[in-house]
């Protein structure tokens, strides 16, 4: 939050408000929440609350697990920082705010899961931070590692980040864009890990 725009003054939404002008009709952020009821706020502050449990369930598997595979474990743990490095890069040189602050709408009504989104959001004190999503590049890299341990399990947990990535867009935290570029990013991240696992020491 304090480092954010050292680099470049200001925020800079506009370019990615632009840009899915120009694909929707509304905004995603916008059109999701004049749909809003209490039973789907509760159901995607869960789908958003699951990216918590990403690394701990899936590293917990890799390195504790019947079938362990600590080498893959130390992929996963790997590509999980190169991708947070990738985006916090990112969020230096482009600073963004998000839908919050840029596309102001009326906020979604929820339960004691959304209470505990806004808990966890006020105890991280961050503003901005919005493109590219770490939240869905954890989710990439986390799905990628299980996927070779239990595919039922990848499974399960590519539903768990569909819903942590439209909890993000309706609860207003990130753009469309933001999700597909955090996605790109954990992929990326992924793949030079991979690459470099395999070259000859």
């Amino acid at each position: 939050a304090y480092l954010s725009r050292l680099v470049l003054p200001g925020w800079h939404d506009a370019a990615l408000v632009r840009f899915e002008s120009s694909l929707f009709a509304t905004p995603p952020t916008l059109w999701l929440v004049q749909r809003q009821n209490v039973a789907v706020t509760e159901l995607l502050s869960a789908g958003y609350l699951s990216f918590y449990l990403y690394a701990v369930v899936v590293g917990g598997l890799l390195y504790f697990g019947a079938r362990a595979d600590r080498a893959r474990y130390q992929r996963m743990i790997t590509a999980m920082a190169a991708a947070y490095v990738g985006c916090y890069v990112i969020y230096l040189l482009w600073p963004t705010e998000g839908p919050r602050y840029a596309l102001p709408a009326a906020t979604p009504l929820g339960g004691p899961l959304l209470d505990l989104v806004h808990l966890l959001q006020r105890g991280a004190g961050v503003h901005g931070n919005a493109f590219p999503s770490a939240h869905a590049a954890m989710g990439a890299v986390a799905v990628f590692y299980l996927w070779g341990r239990s595919q039922v399990g990848a499974v399960v947990l590519a539903l768990l980040v569909v819903l942590m990535s439209a909890g993000a867009v309706y609860l207003q935290y990130h753009y469309a864009s933001d999700l597909v570029a955090g996605l790109t990013a954990g992929s990326l991240a992924v793949a030079a890990v991979e690459v470099f696992a395999r070259q000859p020491a």
